[in-house]
């Protein structure tokens, strides 16, 4: 081979070990990352119960967006924050009366969809804009003038990342239609399994009414009613052989 030969599959065969060492790399880093915060979490596993689920649960939570990468797992979370959205008695922790596991779940799964949507060019409805300040307004003069201004407060943030912050994070994101069926169909189940709760409890509230999993009778008739009205989206969008569990859904 002569020397001018050499020296250009050189460069060639450099390039190809660097490509290799590369690709080594970003394969050890999951690997180097999940093994690492073993390392930190386990102390924190063997303190307490709590501290052992706070651990599990790090590493599951790191484990899927490994595996999974950012859109789908932010798809995963917010796919149980709509299946847990009824059930809003049910709490991380019972003594935060002001945050539900659906939070935890919709807050992580925004999250992971934030830096895909930094940057994209947002051009909301006038009438959303409009409606969205009327009812921010409205929220504000009527806790300033609420004898339990903290409650209200609290009410009005739940009305506005559910009523404003979910369609913003929406209209940004676009996701693909079976990404809506799958928020859609997560919802519907997480009212089934809330109605299931309110038989198997019976007539619990203080107005001797049924109340599931729910803080109140009347967000478990909301939320039923809701559920309901996505079953005919549900039938239209889902193949034919799951229709029979749509209409299951929708009886119950």
């Amino acid at each position: 081979m002569t020397r001018t030969a050499r020296a250009t599959l050189w460069p060639e065969s450099a390039r190809a070990v660097r490509g290799a060492v590369a690709r080594w790399v970003r394969s050890a880093i999951p690997v180097l990352a999940v093994t690492l915060l073993l390392l930190i979490l386990l102390p924190l596993g063997t303190q307490s119960t709590a501290g052992s689920a706070a651990a599990l649960a790090a590493v599951l939570f790191l484990t899927m967006l490994v595996s999974a990468g950012m859109e789908h797992s932010a798809v995963i979370l917010l796919a149980v924050g709509f299946l847990m959205s009824p059930l809003n008695d049910v709490r991380p922790i019972a003594s935060l009366t002001f945050m539900t596991a659906s939070d935890v779940f919709l807050v992580l799964g925004i999250g992971l969809l934030i830096p895909g949507l930094v940057g994209r060019k947002f051009r909301p409805p006038t009438a959303f804009v409009v409606g969205a300040l009327g009812v921010v307004a409205m929220g504000l003069v009527s806790s300033a003038v609420n004898p339990n201004a903290a409650m209200s407060l609290n009410s009005m943030l739940r009305l506005v990342v559910g009523a404003l912050t979910l369609p913003v994070v929406f209209m940004l994101w676009r996701p693909r239609r079976e990404i809506v069926v799958i928020l859609a169909a997560a919802y519907v189940g997480g009212n089934v399994v809330n109605v299931v709760a309110a038989r198997i409890n019976g007539q619990a509230s203080d107005e001797n009414r049924y109340i599931g999993l729910s803080t109140h009778p009347n967000i478990l008739g909301f939320c039923a009613m809701l559920g309901l009205a996505l079953i005919p989206f549900l039938l239209q969008e889902l193949p034919r052989r799951f229709s029979w569990i749509v209409l299951l859904a929708g009886a119950i």
